[in-house]
């Protein structure tokens, strides 16, 4: 799955194999659900005292906070600012609003993946819907496509669906 997946029957995705459809049957009748597994999927959720619009607005505010915790604030929907207020692709582009130095690069290096599964759960028990997405891939391993890289197993979405 990414954030630009097509909408097809489950196990028809690029790059999928299912052995037995009908397993996943629920996610036939949610359009777009691939994309609700994205760190891009818009949907506003209340994490570490402010509301995020994104799992991907998180993920760079918590990087830049290592550098200028104001700045940080921006991709929050309470700062009123077009970071905060817009999508996972305007979180991106602005992930580079400070530059992090060697030292601050290895602290995130050693949180990262800490925050995208704190976010992520967030997100997943605030929301229903997506809950119930996450919850109709039952067991399967769910792999993140990532543009002009190596896919990558999203083992944190793993263990929330067996937590909500």
């Amino acid at each position: 799955f990414f954030s630009k997946s097509k909408d097809v029957y489950p196990g028809k995705g690029t790059n999928e194999y299912v052995e037995d459809t009908i397993k996943y049957s629920a996610l036939s009748k949610v359009k777009d659900w691939r994309k609700t597994l994205s760190n891009f999927h818009f949907e506003p959720f209340k994490y570490d005292g402010y509301t995020w619009n994104t799992i991907e607005h998180v993920f760079q505010s918590k990087k830049i906070q290592l550098v200028d915790p104001e700045k940080a604030k921006l991709f929050t929907i309470e700062s009123g600012n077009e970071i905060g207020k817009g999508d996972g692709l305007i979180a991106r582009k602005n992930r580079k609003l400070v530059k992090l130095s060697n030292e601050q690069l290895s602290d995130w290096s050693k949180i990262k993946n800490k925050v995208l599964f704190e976010a992520a759960f967030e997100k997943y028990k605030q929301s229903e819907s997506s809950a119930f997405i996450l919850k109709s891939t039952n067991d399967a391993e769910l792999w993140h496509i990532v543009m002009r890289g190596k896919p990558e197993r999203f083992t944190h979405l793993e263990k929330i669906r067996s937590m909500i």
